[in-house]
């Protein structure tokens, strides 16, 4: 066997060992920089139009972005009706929206809460909001029920703030705004709903509780141009002092679709639950950070009692869709009934036949007995003077 040897310098050794490590360095260097890239969009509710959305919530982007090592976080605007078709096609991988999205989504896509924002108004954080049914200082209406023929302007059908919350108040008092459901101006935006009413557009209109406060701060309005319609009950209390007309609902979650993965969505929770009241983050959204999930059973009542949602089908359940549904049992049963009734009719016939005959025997008895009665007292009448 022949074995060949070949001796390489020391300083071919050095090149070669510097060159993997240059090489490895690189693959590692390469590697954090995909890392790093790794995107995710966050597609937040656009109640007041996408520019507001992008300038309230980037900064809570780049506060994740810098808390969770290796991850890059977007703000994706959305509007009411561009949500769901975003999270379906996988455009978004994070929702931000009111809580009656929410339970759609949960129920259609899977997705599941992390955390409930605190809004800060006042200098005191809210995980809880209304809706405010308001018209003009000058208007003719002053109660709820003067709204059955005046138009009325909300923000969008999936508002819940800005619309759901409004409508049930107003379905309890069997009150319809416009005279007709579907004659209600959906407009897009709580500012233009504001500026609708303001401008004469419409007689009233509902927005989310703050909206007037803030457009009054941002000096969009003045305040005291309009009434808000309300009843003592839902009067503004030390707890919650924002002009309201509905009962208070638990605030906007934020929600993870089903493709996230779990340990992403720990440390998602856990940042956002660490955000400091202070941060640029919460100044930017206006919110005291982040809160635990909230219990959003009052959401599907309101759900229950709007037919929305899970409960959807109940409303349009008619006559047609229950025979349609149910046929064969209907047909079974209308068979049955007819046939009982048919059995009643024959046994009460019956019993009328048998009543009768009852009756008939017991006169042929009686006649009988009176016969063989008066007979009996002849014969012996007969014999005694026979004797």
């Amino acid at each position: 066997m022949i074995i060949f040897r070949f001796k390489m310098p020391a300083s071919c050794y050095v090149v070669f060992v510097g060159f993997f490590l240059v090489l490895s360095g690189f693959n590692e260097a390469w590697s954090a920089k995909v890392e790093i890239n790794k995107v995710h969009r966050i597609g937040v509710l656009a109640k007041r139009g996408s520019t507001a959305a992008l300038l309230k919530w980037k900064a809570t982007a780049d506060y994740l972005t810098r808390e969770i090592i290796g991850h890059r976080f977007e703000i994706v605007p959305l509007s009411f009706d561009e949500i769901s078709g975003a999270v379906k096609q996988k455009k978004v991988e994070f929702i931000l929206a009111n809580p009656a999205l929410f339970l759609t989504l949960s129920t259609e896509d899977g997705v599941r809460p992390l955390a409930t924002l605190e809004n800060l108004r006042d200098g005191k954080g809210y995980s809880v909001f209304g809706g405010v049914i308001f018209v003009r200082a000058d208007s003719h209406i002053l109660h709820y029920k003067d709204l059955k023929n005046a138009s009325f302007a909300a923000v969008s059908k999936n508002s819940l703030g800005g619309w759901l919350m409004a409508w049930r108040e107003l379905k309890k008092l069997h009150v319809t705004p416009a005279g007709d459901i579907n004659s209600v101006a959906f407009v897009g935006t709580q500012d233009d709903v504001v500026f609708s009413v303001r401008d004469g557009k419409y007689d009233a209109g509902t927005v989310r509780t703050d909206i007037l406060e803030k457009m009054q701060q941002e000096g969009k309005i003045n305040i005291q141009d309009f009434r808000v319609l309300r009843q003592n009950v839902y009067f503004p209390t030390e707890a919650f002092s924002f002009l309201r007309s509905t009962p208070l609902y638990p605030e906007w979650p934020f929600v993870a679709t089903k493709s996230v993965p779990d340990q992403l969505n720990k440390d998602i929770t856990i940042a956002l639950l660490r955000m400091p009241s202070d941060s640029d983050a919460a100044r930017s959204a206006s919110i005291s950070g982040w809160d635990v999930v909230r219990n959003y059973q009052p959401i599907h009542e309101l759900e229950k009692d709007l037919r929305l949602g899970l409960y959807q089908r109940i409303s349009y359940l008619n006559y047609k869709d229950v025979f349609d549904r149910y046929s064969l049992f209907i047909n079974a049963g209308i068979v049955v009934f007819i046939l009982t009734i048919i059995l009643l009719s024959y046994l009460f016939r019956l019993k009328r036949l048998l009543r009768a005959d009852i009756k008939r025997r017991k006169k042929i008895e009686h006649v009988l007995k009176t016969t063989n009665r008066r007979y009996y007292d002849e014969m012996m009448k007969y014999v005694r003077e026979g004797d």
